[in-house]
Order: C-alpha cells, then sequence, then structure tokens
C-alpha cells in the first residue's frame, strides 16, 4: 500500500500531495519540505459560498487555507478525522 501524505502550506497558498505522480506533474517553485511542519487531526472544512473546500480546521483551531481549485482532490482524499501534516507559516493576523 502507498503511503498517502498530504502536506498543505499555511497563510493563503497551499500544495497538496496525494501521492508520487500527482507530485511530479505539478511541482511547486519551492520544496514544502523545508518549511516548518505542524501535525493535526482535521476537525472540519472550510467551504465558500458556493459551497467549494477552501480550508480545514485542525481540532487545535489551527486554521489551514487551500487552493479551491483542489476542493474535489481534498474532498477525495481527506476525511474529518484524518490527521494529516501540514507545511507552512503561520499568517501573522490569521488564527
Amino acid at each position: 500500500m502507498k503511503s498517502r501524505w498530504k502536506p498543505v502550506l499555511l497563510g493563503g497558498c497551499a500544495a497538496i500531495v496525494l501521492d508520487a505522480g500527482a507530485w511530479a506533474q505539478n511541482a511547486p517553485l519551492y520544496d514544502p519540505q523545508q518549511l516548518p511542519a505542524q501535525r493535526g487531526q482535521v476537525q472540519q472544512f472550510t467551504l465558500t459560498p458556493r459551497g467549494d473546500i477552501d480550508g480545514l480546521i485542525l481540532t487545535d483551531g489551527t486554521e489551514v487555507k487551500v487552493p479551491r481549485h483542489l476542493s474535489a482532490e481534498i474532498a477525495d482524499s481527506i476525511k474529518p478525522g484524518d490527521t494529516v501534516i501540514i507545511h507552512g507559516l503561520h499568517a501573522s493576523a490569521l488564527p
């Protein structure tokens, strides 16, 4: 069974890695592994007025923002209760 890990960047931009193939096709200009990491359990999704997923709220209250165009992929791969590893920076004015 393949390891499925899902790093997400905080502070307005995100990269969610579903598997090695998806990563190779859409590699960002930087390596998210260089950013600080935080592990947490997904409590719920945040939604746009249209119903697209635009973020996650972790059980410790951390809010993670992700691009809306990844809404379907996030819904298919992450469920409330899943543990995720977040790679990113905390926005100074957001939780």
